[in-house]
């Protein structure tokens, strides 16, 4: 029985509004910050050291449209991002957002971001 079923009273997340999804993905992007100051160091200098590497990778579960996969894009990089979500709009959002940023804002931004929706299709 799907987890929906068991807990009808639990409210998902099924936002589309583009407003909403890019406002929120803003405000996770001030993670990317926490983390280069305060997480990192706190795994000692071999981690640093890591994630400036080539081919060091971040995955991303539940980047919405990326703001994070982005902001940690441009601190480390040569970092590769793997988003993973299995909201369809927050991913297209997060595909677009991703190509104007590369193009349009940032032309150094040469980390790749791989998109992976994980979700039913939508009808």
């Amino acid at each position: 029985m799907g987890s929906r079923r068991r807990h009808p009273e639990r409210i998902r997340w099924d936002l589309e509004s583009p407003r909403i999804l890019m406002a929120q993905g803003h405000t996770s992007a001030l993670l990317a910050g926490v983390f280069k100051q305060s997480v990192v160091p706190a795994f000692g200098d071999g981690f640093a050291a890591r994630l400036d590497v080539e081919n060091a990778s971040f995955l991303d579960i539940g980047p919405g449209v990326a703001a994070l996969s982005v902001a940690m894009c441009r601190m480390w990089p040569s970092l590769r991002v793997v988003a993973v979500d299995p909201w369809a709009p927050a991913i297209a959002l997060g595909r677009a957002r991703f190509a104007d940023v590369a193009v349009h804002h940032d032309p150094d931004l040469r980390s790749p971001v791989t998109f992976v929706f994980l979700g039913r299709r939508q009808t």
